[in-house]
């Protein structure tokens, strides 16, 4: 006879349903030399706000940015010479608050060099969510 409910650790209907919805964290990267105009504007085309930032490249540059529209974060970092752009979609607004303070920390020790591998080490440092590199 048993009394209550059983002990599993298999998840529930609801919960298998949630894994399965969930987007796969995915980051891709992209990177151009700011003296190679149409590869720095094909960088900067599905950023928002590009014009504004695209003036501030030829100095050092770290811009974040969560757009709510597409459910992303983009991170751009700029030598002066060479601009990245990391974009990250598949988190939600508030995995991604969790992990910004240790973001920046992390970032600073890696003295500001931008990389997807450093975003997915973050990600999985802080969050615990696997994460796929695409490019």
């Amino acid at each position: 006879m048993r009394i209550g409910r059983s002990l599993t650790s298999a998840p529930g209907p609801r919960h298998v349903v949630d894994l399965q919805n969930r987007l796969q964290t995915r980051i891709t990267s992209l990177s151009a030399a700011l003296s190679d105009v149409p590869e720095t504007s094909r960088l900067l085309a599905t950023v928002p706000r590009a014009d504004a930032i695209r003036d501030k490249l030829a100095e050092p540059l770290l811009f974040q940015h969560w757009d709510e529209l597409t459910q992303r974060a983009i991170w751009i970092a700029s030598d002066g010479n060479h601009v990245r752009c990391v974009t990250v979609t598949g988190l939600s607004v508030l995995e991604l608050a969790d992990m910004w303070v240790s973001f920046n920390e992390r970032l600073s020790r890696a003295r500001f060099n931008l990389s997807p591998q450093l975003v997915r080490e973050i990600i999985e440092a802080e969050i615990d969510v696997s994460v796929v590199l695409v490019n």
